[in-house]
This record gives structure tokens, C-alpha cells and sequence, in this order.
């Protein structure tokens, strides 16, 4: 079963505003009493908060295509314009062959998600879940 995304992105932005609440209370911080600024756990969690703001911001949706969806490559020519990658420095992680194809096409690196035992020939790797990801990450570089 897939996740409703409006539901996900939902969930990652209360998450987000959480964050920012927090790093909001530590900014607050009596900083006579705590050096704050230079804990390693806040610079941290301030330098994530950055780069999921920069995700949130950069995230394309059917919309901004002109309701043109994967597989057509519009979309992804747009997402490639619009935060000035190459396509060869992407990865694309889907559950639906069409859509990666689409992708090895326009040069980007494909995993799909799936629980197969023959993987078509424009697939560069297989993962059952997304669990599995992290663990995989020294392969695609």
C-alpha cells in the first residue's frame, strides 16, 4: 500500500515545525548559563533543519509540471533546472518500472523498490524497502 503523499508531506511538516521550535527554544537559551552556540547536538540539529528546509523548498510537485506526471519527463527536467544538477548526479528510488525507466533514460541512476526476482536491464539496483537503502549508499557513488 503506498502512503497518500498530501498525508506524508503533512506529517513532515509538523516534524520540520518541530524542529524549528526547538531550535527556536535554544536560541533562547540563557547562553551565560550554557554554551550553547558551540554544542556539537545543536549545531547539528540546526545544520538539518537547514537542509530539509532547502528539500521542502525544492520539491516539485504535479502541479508546478503542469499536471504532466511520471513518466513523462517533463518533471524531471524541470526538478533538474531547477536546482542545477545533472541528471547523472541524480538517483531515482521508485516502486514503478515506468517511471525508472524514464529516469535511466535521461541519465539518472535508478533503484527500484520491489521484491523481484528479475530486474530489467535500466534498473542499476533492487531493494526491497526503503530500510534497506542506508546500508546500500557505498554503491552509488
Amino acid at each position: 500500500m503506498t502512503d497518500d503523499l498530501d498525508e506524508v508531506l503533512q506529517e513532515y511538516r509538523a516534524g520540520l515545525e518541530a524542529e524549528m521550535a526547538l531550535l527556536y527554544r535554544l536560541e533562547r537559551l540563557d547562553t551565560s548559563r550554557h554554551d550553547a552556540t558551540s554544542h556539537t547536538g545543536v549545531i547539528e540539529l540546526a545544520a538539518l533543519a537547514d537542509e530539509r528546509e532547502k528539500v521542502m523548498a525544492n520539491l516539485v510537485s504535479i502541479e508546478h509540471t503542469g499536471y504532466r506526471p511520471k513518466p513523462d519527463c517533463y518533471g524531471f527536467l524541470k526538478l533538474f533546472r531547477r536546482n542545477r544538477v545533472r541528471a547523472d548526479a541524480c538517483i531515482m528510488v521508485e516502486d514503478t518500472l515506468a517511471n525508472l525507466r524514464t529516469a535511466k533514460k535521461l541519465g539518472m541512476s535508478t533503484i527500484w523498490v520491489a521484491r523481484a526476482a528479475r530486474i530489467p536491464a535500466y534498473v542499476d539496483f533492487s531493494i526491497r524497502n526503503l530500510l534497506q537503502l542506508p546500508r546500500m549508499a557505498w554503491q552509488l557513488n
